[in-house]
């Protein structure tokens, strides 16, 4: 992964109001720390909170999971489903039932230094299968991050109060489309931060555990 400007690839998401308004931090206590945090995804099913964990320089990543508890989000840990290599970018389906991600896990062959999108399915009782990496052309030799293709519109720059430092990764929409989480570089002892944007006013998203800032 590589910083890029944060962008919006449909303008009726801007079109409702000024670009960059109303721009706060998201720290949730048990997952922001030290180290960089990014690339939220909310459970459908649970509520649980995965996101990537690496170092602050923004190496070494891999997925962690959280629980809202009675004391707060629970410790971060790993998924059932995580492998050896670097793992980040989870992505729900809106159903639960299926979970894509990134990574350099091993095969049959020996370790590989390319990221290729994998998916994880969630039985009926909740339990993670093994994941499974999606086949060609989808996964090539190179690098996969995502996908482009005729169709698009234009991209649109976010604006500066967005923007701030060319740090800015890992954009999640709310449920609503109307507000947005991504993660800025601040370095020091805040290598890594959530902030969430709410473009069109606030709502209650990032969903908050109940207990987590007591």
């Amino acid at each position: 992964m590589r910083w890029t400007p944060l962008v919006a690839l449909a303008t009726t998401f801007i079109a409702g109001g000024s670009l960059g308004a109303d721009v706060r931090p998201w720290k949730p206590v048990g997952i922001s720390s030290p180290l960089f945090e990014s690339h939220a995804a909310f459970d459908p099913k649970t509520g649980d909170l995965y996101f990537v964990r690496s170092s602050p320089a923004f190496e070494g990543w891999r997925i962690f999971v959280s629980s809202c508890t009675a004391k707060g989000w629970s410790e971060p840990r790993p998924p059932a489903f995580a492998g050896d290599g670097v793992e980040a970018d989870p992505w729900f389906t809106p159903d639960g039932r299926s979970l894509y991600f990134i990574s350099t896990r091993s095969r049959s062959d020996p370790k590989r230094k390319d990221l290729d999108i994998w998916r994880v399915g969630r039985g009926a009782d909740g339990v993670w299968a093994a994941p499974v990496r999606l086949p060609e052309p989808v996964n090539s030799a190179g690098t996969e991050r995502g996908r482009t293709g005729a169709g698009w519109s234009p991209r649109v720059k976010l604006g500066p109060n967005v923007n701030v430092n060319g740090t800015e990764i890992g954009a999640v929409f709310s449920p609503s489309g109307r507000s947005l989480l991504f993660s800025r570089d601040l370095k020091g002892s805040e290598s890594g931060e959530f902030f969430v944007w709410h473009e069109a006013g606030a709502e209650a998203w990032p969903p908050e555990c109940p207990r987590a800032n007591r």
